[in-house]
């Protein structure tokens, strides 16, 4: 049964993409973003989908006429075709431009969206050591399979709650929705990524469409409009322009600040009278018409920026205003070529259809699946863009003798490797920058005959003396930096701390606040230190190393496709000089270097320089490879390669300390 058009709901839609698209395109407005809070515009289109979904089936469920078949053959021939057909697109473009792990990541996404589990996938994804938002060109399909979820659930519940609890539905629509929203709220500051996938905290969205759906047939006719509610569609027009043009993204979402996009398109709805000016603009034949591929506009737009960001890294305005037009472009040929043409099943009937969608969603799995079996398929790169993936595997993941990697291991399974080791332990201490240096300090390990244990995890420094400021994270990285102490108290004597972490990027930005009130943060940390040297410790300090802060496998990547051969003499990377500069490097960890040569004395703890084996005073420059392989793993983590290089300068180190007396513990 088919509901009555309304005009102004594609004005609507194109209000919630043209608001998605500005935000991601970080277009700006007298040098401020447009549209700060544009990612709203999801929510927007979350409150049109249930309103419109609950009315077709609340009008089939009274006339008798409600079939769940004919519902999800519906959803399929309005979702699948034109979803397909950019899948398809985007998979070429990365079987084209992505490195391994990130054609792992995409595959992995894609494989999720097409069983409409994508913001799932998302949510359990590391977000530390995945790639950027920015950089992941199907990071939007988790609004289609958390609406498909709802879909799946929902139908079934309203149509049981329509047969056996008529009198009470609207009742327990409202219960769910505010049973959702308050979980909303919740989520928003203890799980706040939960929050924003899952369908739990983003039902009561869809909900409220639902509402609408319900209240609408005792809904007045509008000439018995108040003067009041007359201007209600304009009051809800402008909450929602307004919360796309005050909020941002430090804004918790979803919240009960998401109530001010929800209860705007909610306004606009159902008080929508086509002599008010409001609805008379997104009744405008612009507004209709680019609502009309307001979906296959959504659905390009995230993977059209995306590439010409991992092709590219130079973003600017004028960039994303011809990728906008091209966004534009393919998404009137989708509309006009497949999206309509395969909604219609007199225009495509299902002998077409179902094989069609079936040859295209086969092929889509088979080729994603192969590539995330295949570590990212990497023979798709040629012989350069193999020889810089030299060291880019492994150097996070030192891995115990079951397989399993020790970064990000709890303190009460955490690895000990060379167990057999008798002379003593090596510990080491820090985010994930101290884990990609593991593999230098555990073969320094295995030369000294020591164990070695490594307690690292990403976004937490585990700074001594202070509490970490990055809210996410908190938490758990005060318990593990806590926790410390009695973890090395444990360990086989003697004992030396391995100590590295992105410790001047934190200190320059204010990250860390001392344990104790009152205190001066780097007196603290000194303190902190001293306490492990007074206990007989011994402690190498590794400094910051240089931090190019670019994606340099990616940024060698493009360099190397963009030349048509190699240099008359040497290797491609030869010729690229991708180096920063020495004097800014040293200008950047100048806290904390202070604050480092203040700990201890003499050789004990023991400092190791990064900058020795990267940098050189001669030149200024910090190198970021050696013309044949890689320093780096992406734009500030040293790749194995890069480790390989420090571990002769920790083991030349450790020897000259060796000569000196370091105390012993008590017991």
């Amino acid at each position: 049964m088919n509901i009555t058009y309304r005009p102004e709901i594609d004005g609507l839609r194109t209000l919630a993409v043209f608001s998605v698209i500005i935000y991601h395109a970080e277009f700006l407005l007298s040098g401020s973003v447009l549209f700060p809070a544009g990612f709203l515009g999801v929510d927007v289109f979350f409150v049109i989908s249930g309103y419109l979904i609950s009315k077709i089936i609340l009008r089939e469920s009274i006339a008798q006429e409600f079939s769940y078949l004919d519902f999800y053959k519906r959803r399929a021939r309005r979702i699948l075709p034109v979803l397909l057909v950019v899948f398809a697109v985007s998979t070429y473009f990365a079987w084209v431009n992505m490195l391994p792990k990130a054609m792992m990541e995409y595959s992995g996404s894609l494989l999720s969206s097409l069983g409409f589990g994508s913001n799932i996938w998302f949510w359990l994804e590391n977000s530390y050591t995945a790639e950027a938002s920015e950089l992941k060109p199907l990071l939007h399909t988790w609004s289609l399979s958390l609406e498909e979820q709802f879909y799946i659930v929902f139908p079934p519940l309203i149509f049981v709650a329509y047969k056996y609890f008529k009198a009470y539905l609207l009742h327990i629509t409202c219960l769910l929705i505010l049973a959702s929203l308050v979980l909303a709220e919740y989520s928003s500051y203890k799980n706040p990524d939960a929050g924003f996938y899952l369908l739990p905290a983003r039902g009561w969205e869809l909900l409220a469409g639902t509402f609408l759906a319900l209240i609408e047939p005792a809904k007045k006719t509008a000439d018995r409009y108040s003067l009041l509610e007359k201007c209600l569609p304009l009051l809800g027009v402008a909450l929602i322009i307004g919360s796309f043009s005050v909020l941002n993204d430090d804004v918790r979402h979803p919240s009960f600040y998401t109530l001010i996009p929800v209860i705007g398109t909610m306004l606009a709805i159902h008080f929508a009278t086509p002599s008010d000016w409001a609805i008379k603009l997104l009744s405008s034949k612009l507004f209709v018409k680019t609502g009309l591929i307001s979906y296959s506009l959504y659905l390009w737009h995230v993977p059209i920026f995306a590439f010409s960001k991992i092709q590219n890294s130079d973003r600017v305005n004028a960039d994303m205003v011809k990728l906008t037009a091209l966004s534009f472009g393919l998404s009137l040929l989708t509309y006009f070529l497949i999206e309509k043409p395969f909604r219609n099943p007199n225009k495509v009937k299902d002998v077409v259809f179902y094989p069609v969608v079936g040859i295209f969603f086969t092929g889509l799995v088979v080729i994603n699946i192969y590539s995330l079996t295949n570590d990212g398929i990497p023979e798709r790169l040629d012989d350069y863009g193999i020889q810089i993936l030299y060291g880019l595997s492994g150097q996070l993941a030192t891995k115990d003798q079951r397989g399993l990697p020790c970064h990000e291991r709890p303190h009460s399974n955490h690895c000990t490797l060379n167990a057999s080791g008798t002379n003593g332990t090596y510990v080491l201490i820090g985010d994930s920058k101290a884990a990609s240096i593991s593999s230098a300090v555990l073969h320094v390990a295995k030369d000294n005959n020591a164990r070695f244990v490594q307690l690292t995890r990403g976004s937490c420094p585990y700074m001594p003396g202070t509490r970490w400021t990055i809210k996410k994270d908190l938490d758990d990285c005060s318990i593990r930096s806590a926790d410390v102490p009695r973890v090395v108290e444990q360990l086989e004597k003697p004992v030396t701390i391995f100590y590295h972490s992105r410790t001047a990027k934190w200190m320059n930005r204010g990250r860390f606040f001392p344990t104790q009130e009152g205190e001066d943060v780097d007196a603290s940390i000194t303190q902190a230190f001293n306490r492990y040297l007074a206990d007989g410790y011994r402690i190498v300090l590794v400094y910051p190393a240089p931090e190019p802060d670019e994606h340099i496998p990616k940024r060698v990547q493009r360099e190397l496709t963009a030349m048509k051969e190699a240099p008359a003499q040497g290797t491609k990377l030869q010729a690229l000089d991708l180096s920063t500069s020495y004097v800014k490097f040293k200008q950047h960890i100048e806290k904390t270097k202070k604050v480092f040569d203040g700990i201890g004395m003499d050789k004990n703890p023991i400092r190791i320089y990064p900058d020795d084996v990267f940098c050189s005073d001669s030149t200024n420059k910090c190198l970021t490879h050696d013309g044949h392989k890689l320093y780096y793993m992406d734009g500030h983590h040293i790749s194995i390669h890069g480790a390989s290089l420090l571990y002769p300068l920790i083991k030349k180190k450790l020897a000259a300390a060796d000569v000196l007396e370091v105390p012993e513990r008590d017991n």
